[in-house]
């Protein structure tokens, strides 16, 4: 990796002043090397613990070590230069930050819209697509100024959002007599359809297992990523941000929770160097993508019968009425790894919907209801279409 790059620098150099030299290009290069196998021992550490993350997705997983590796360049040495922000262009994964499309043809007659979301716009072709990075209303503020969490005025940790929030906004009812329960639901069904910001591994990494209950502290004796330094001191993963300072509420008490695992989102920096930003899976336009699976992993095709532009259904329990599929208790996609548990009152009860936005498809009644409605309502049009026009097959339906 290392070579394609200072090449792309000495070619930028040859042209453009710089105040860097190749000793600090190679400098920067080797320490951002070194800084990478340490966060990739500490990823293969919590698969070796817990091979849930295994069935993460790999085109995922590779794209993050490309922006961990970026971001490492420029956090070692080359903030104090003047540096190109986009040296290389070429690279496998820069599709992810591109605004014009560099793999698909975006063909000007064509009548359908694509399920990734790319070709919406006509000259940024890749803008509003399905893993693409999101885009910045207001300057990044990282303590390091690219991806270190921000500290306060004093330069001492912020507190936990979790308490922010209790503080400022407690929790109290407030009936509003002109909206239904209806309303919120169909405004998480519009977040849902544009945003899927998916975190490190798929939320496989536990932050909280190190926490010691006693102290709230992180504990210095639980098995986990080891320092490669000394080899001996134990360090939690460098994404975990677990948040332990809040107040306990009935739901933290009934199950003695000291901890809420927070996982940093995952970074998008595949092809430039500069503050880190986020990646969304979802296409950023309104086109149902959360029923159809509008990204490249958890895709339309396996949501398909391919009979007549029908998606996939199960039957409810009278063998009458069409659902969402089910999955089993304890499948997951291959962009959130958070398993689909059973109810604790009832373990043998069926596991969740199989939806194109992955487990998020579950998390409240609204979501799995909006989302049931949206499928049926597919599926009546298509046997509408394909009554009367009897020559298309399915693809065209």
């Amino acid at each position: 990796m290392c070579s394609f790059e200072e090449n792309q620098f000495s070619m930028y150099q040859a042209n453009h002043e710089l105040d860097i030299d190749g000793e600090d290009i190679a400098t920067t290069f080797h320490q951002a090397g070194l800084n990478i196998e340490d966060y990739e021992r500490a990823n293969q550490e919590y698969l070796a613990s817990d091979p849930r993350g295994l069935n993460f997705s790999a085109y995922v997983y590779v794209a993050t070590l490309h922006s961990k590796y970026n971001e490492f360049v420029i956090a070692t040495e080359l903030p104090f230069f003047k540096i190109p922000p986009n040296p290389w262009k070429k690279q496998k994964y820069c599709e992810m930050q591109s605004s014009v499309s560099l793999t698909t043809y975006c063909h000007p007659n064509s009548m359908y819209r694509r399920i990734d979301g790319k070709c919406n716009n006509p000259i940024k072709t890749n803008l509003g697509s399905s893993f693409h990075c999101h885009r910045r209303l207001l300057p990044a503020d990282y303590a390091d100024g690219v991806y270190q969490i921000r500290l306060g005025l004093d330069q001492r940790p912020l507190p936990s959002p979790r308490l922010v929030t209790q503080l400022l906004m407690p929790d109290f009812d407030l009936n509003d007599p002109s909206l239904s329960g209806l309303h919120f639901a169909w405004g998480q069904m519009l977040v849902h359809d544009t945003f899927r910001t998916i975190q490190n591994l798929g939320l496989a990494i536990d932050c909280c297992r190190l926490v010691n209950p006693a102290t709230k502290n992180l504990a210095k004796t639980t098995r986990t990523f080891l320092d490669p330094a000394s080899n001996q001191v134990p360090i939690p993963h460098p994404e975990c941000l677990p948040i332990t300072n809040f107040i306990p509420s009935k739901a933290t008490e009934m199950f003695n929770q000291i901890c809420l695992n927070t996982v940093r989102s995952i970074a998008c920096n595949t092809c430039s160097l500069g503050p880190r930003n986020q990646m969304n899976a979802a296409t950023q336009v309104i086109d149902l993508s959360n029923v159809y699976g509008g990204n490249l992993i958890n895709n339309s095709e396996t949501l398909r019968t391919y009979i007549g532009g029908q998606m996939l259904t199960d039957f409810a329990n009278n063998g009458e009425i069409r659902m969402i599929p089910i999955t089993g208790p304890r499948d997951s996609d291959t962009l959130d790894l958070t398993p689909c548990n059973p109810p604790l009152k009832n373990p043998n009860m069926v596991g969740c919907f199989r939806t194109g936005d992955g487990i998020r498809g579950n998390q409240n009644p609204f979501i799995a209801s909006l989302t049931t409605m949206a499928l049926k309502r597919h599926n009546a049009h298509a046997a509408g279409l394909r009554m009367v026009n009897q020559h298309w097959d399915d693809e065209h339906v």
